[in-house]
């Protein structure tokens, strides 16, 4: 949900049914409604719309699931912060302290940008880190699970920061589900390996996998396939695409032993529920030894024919590293 760019005032969700019930995950696109619905929270409403694949007659039954949805309290965060890293980084961002405006006001408006700036950071990294973990997202009050849902039943969701209008008027998110709306997770398609000195190239598709997923395991196996290791302690969101604009793949390297056996390699996605896809089809390959001598051209012959004899020179303990030498001609000099 970081990566929506529209700078409406407006409230954004997105829905998942599953397991435990029906979660819907929001956020306020711009950093001063995140703090202002810190403090003022957000409601959550559910209208039953449709029973049986029939629409409810009458009016709509409504459910007030929460008047009020806020960050919880710091006495709730603390006990999560040392084992919970992104709990620490969204603690720390909307209770972390901060710096104060002095009375001169006017007198100050280089505090003021920065106090704005500051803001935005914080707005940032709680988006982030409530990306990366469901339980934080509920915790930073951004996120809801709906328990009380029936198999027969679809519901539509609004979502409202109970921000007065006087102060900001902010549009209202809606979400139109019911249990059976969630389809399963995709496999990631086109996962690949290339090979080279001490290290893998994984590379895998950006454009479909990041509508689904916001992070993701790979795993590693050295035993031809028995056993799977994850090559990261915590799910990879730090996968890099290329410089260009148009790049449309994620890239990870993972460091290899020269001395180990094939390697295989398997990815799948987290999205922001905290639920994982299936795993994609496996690719493997072993390391390989960078070759650093070169071929040098130490004299030729030239025939009468029209031929011509080429000699050159290369280092005999490199001769193993290699399958063998190309040779390649230009009919002009420059």
């Amino acid at each position: 949900m970081q990566g929506i760019t529209q700078q409406m005032d407006r409230v954004m969700v997105l829905a998942r049914a599953g397991k435990e019930g029906i979660k819907l995950r929001w956020a306020p696109s711009k950093s001063t409604i995140w703090e202002l619905a810190n403090k003022y929270g957000y409601t959550v409403e559910r209208y039953t719309l449709m029973r049986d694949s029939v629409p409810t007659s009458g009016a709509p039954y409504e459910v007030l699931m929460y008047p009020v949805v806020r960050p919880a309290v710091e006495a709730i965060w603390e006990p999560l912060i040392d084992e919970d890293d992104y709990a620490a980084i969204a603690a720390q961002a909307i209770y972390g302290e901060t710096f104060e405006l002095t009375d001169s006001f006017d007198k100050d408006i280089f505090q003021v940008a920065q106090k704005t700036e500051e803001r935005d950071h914080r707005y940032s990294f709680t988006l982030f880190a409530a990306d990366q973990s469901f339980r934080v997202a509920t915790l930073s009050g951004l996120a809801f699970t709906d328990a009380e849902v029936k198999k027969d039943e679809k519901y539509l969701y609004r979502i409202y920061a109970n921000i007065p209008p006087s102060i900001l008027s902010v549009d209202t998110a809606l979400a139109f589900i019911g249990l059976s709306d969630s389809p399963p997770l995709p496999k990631i398609q086109n996962f690949r390996a290339t090979f080279g000195d001490r290290q893998a190239l994984l590379a895998w598709e950006k454009g479909v996998t990041e509508k689904f997923y916001n992070a993701f395991w790979i795993e590693k196996s050295v035993d031809g396939g028995d056993t799977f290791i994850s090559i990261t302690d915590k799910p990879i969101i730090n996968a890099y695409s290329d410089e260009k604009a148009e790049s449309n793949t994620f890239y990870k390297i993972d460091t290899l032993a020269l001395d180990e056996a094939e390697v295989q390699y398997r990815i799948k996605g987290v999205n922001p529920f905290g639920e994982e896809g299936p795993w994609s089809a496996i690719v493997s390959g072993r390391a390989a030894k960078s070759v650093k001598a070169y071929a040098g051209i130490t004299s030729r012959k030239l025939h009468h024919d029209g031929s011509a004899t080429i000699y050159w020179k290369f280092p005999e303990t490199q001769e193993a590293e290699i399958d063998g030498f190309a040779i390649r001609r230009v009919r002009k000099i420059k």
